[in-house]
């Protein structure tokens, strides 16, 4: 019974990769610059979490003191 489970999922999961193959090689420039347009919008909001973000050294933060930084984050984002 696994192994049919395991079969059927595989051939599931093919039809998927190559269904969604097809959408990931026709991706346009637009769709490439999606996540730079966010530091390069003129808000001064997103200027600051940029100026945050960046002086940010993730590798000597806490996982706590990251939960207070996107709380941080989420407060400037909704103020």
């Amino acid at each position: 019974m696994e192994l049919l489970a395991t079969n059927i999922a595989k051939k599931i999961l093919n039809k998927l990769e190559k269904s969604h193959q097809f959408n990931k090689n026709n991706k346009t420039s637009e769709d490439l610059d999606l996540q730079l347009s966010f530091f390069n919008l003129d808000n001064p909001k997103l200027e600051e979490l940029k100026e945050d973000i960046l002086s940010l050294d993730i590798d000597e933060l806490t996982p706590v003191e990251a939960l207070i930084k996107l709380n941080e984050i989420k407060r400037i984002l909704n103020s």
